[in-house]
């Protein structure tokens, strides 16, 4: 089925339209008849592995908090397992956020907001590309699967860097 990939536990399958996450996943979409999207969450959520294309995948991390939405018609439902703690909101130092756009420059413009929300240190937009290659060579961000938002989207890994970090590369290369 074209826009859909397949999700499976087992021998129980259902179709997925978005989803983002590489082995660790924060946003995921289910689609199918009522009894099998339901098995397939309560599994996922209880902390058993979906195959996602292929590739297991677990949410996020133990105690994270989740949502999920529910939509029933015509015998079939749609559910929306999300970690809006992962997704939204500003990050601490250390912590992992993830961030998605529908181009990659759309994605790099939410990377500069988390970063400069998270932070304490007054941030310039002229940083923003900076601030980017601080990320990238720290290896604090790494791209991640999307599924279901668009051919140029792109999701990201971003670790909220340290202060004192980021307030020293901005001292030595943009001021």
């Amino acid at each position: 089925m074209a826009g859909y990939i397949g999700i499976t536990n087992g021998s129980i399958s259902c179709y997925c339209d978005r989803f983002i996450g590489t082995y660790q996943t924060s946003l995921l979409s289910l689609f199918g008849k009522e009894a099998v999207v339901t098995a397939l969450a309560a599994a996922f959520v209880g902390g058993s592995p979906l195959e996602v294309e292929g590739q297991r995948e677990y949410l996020w991390r133990p105690g994270v908090k989740i949502r999920i939405l529910t939509r029933k018609q015509d015998g079939v439902v749609h559910k929306i397992i999300f970690s809006p703690e992962m997704l939204y909101g500003k990050g601490r130092p250390g912590e992992e956020k993830v961030v998605w756009g529908e181009t990659p420059e759309e994605a790099k413009d939410k990377i500069w907001k988390l970063i400069d929300r998270s932070v304490s240190t007054p941030l310039s937009p002229d940083w923003k590309e900076g601030v980017y290659y601080l990320l990238k060579e720290t290896d604090s961000i790494s791209e991640i699967s999307i599924f279901g938002f668009g051919e140029e989207a792109r999701a990201y890994l971003v670790k909220i860097p340290d202060e004192e970090e980021l307030e020293e590369f901005i001292k030595e290369h943009l001021l």
